[in-house]
């Protein structure tokens, strides 16, 4: 009788164990760890707002922003058009047919006004941070401007075809 005893308790033991295995979150899927138009969301945003919060040269600190999904959908929009623009313009904010990269977001019914673009070239398989990190890094005055505006709340990034977009918005 002991030794049924002894095998039930072990069971229940080995049954309670599987089941907290099976509830433990898995931690490629955890909304840290989003992913949108080939960024890393979570990167993009801590990244950026370090240098924002903190301020960089020339430039004091001014309030975080946060990621919006629509402007990361047409800064993505907007590069997959310029890759796929076979006349392409010298200006890479313009495709051949006159669009601006800024007309993207109320393509999408975007309703803020978007004020701010930055072009990277990075391969497609460029690391975030490395990525944002360049933007801050520039000694270009009007990227500096853009990039820490203190009246900027919303941002998104995307890239298609080794060519990274980031729009930003009051």
């Amino acid at each position: 009788m002991q030794n049924i005893s002894q095998i039930k308790k072990l069971f229940f033991l080995i049954f309670f164990t599987c089941i907290l295995v099976s509830c433990k979150k898995n931690p490629a899927t955890t909304p840290q760890d989003k992913t949108m138009n080939g960024v890393n969301v979570t990167i993009a945003v801590s990244t950026f707002n370090s240098y924002r919060t903190q301020g960089i040269s020339g430039h004091p600190a001014v309030a975080a922003v946060v990621w919006n999904d629509t402007l990361s959908q047409a800064a993505y929009n907007y590069a997959k058009a310029k890759t796929e623009d076979v006349n392409t313009p010298s200006n890479i904010y313009f495709l051949s047919n006159g669009q601006f990269i800024l007309d993207f977001p109320p393509m999408l019914n975007y309703s803020r006004s978007a004020n701010f673009a930055l072009y990277y070239a990075y391969p497609e398989n460029a690391d975030t941070k490395e990525v944002v990190d360049a933007g801050f890094a520039s000694t270009d005055q009007t990227i500096l401007n853009g990039l820490m505006n203190s009246d900027a709340k919303q941002f998104g990034m995307a890239q298609y075809g080794g060519k990274w977009f980031l729009i930003m918005s009051n």
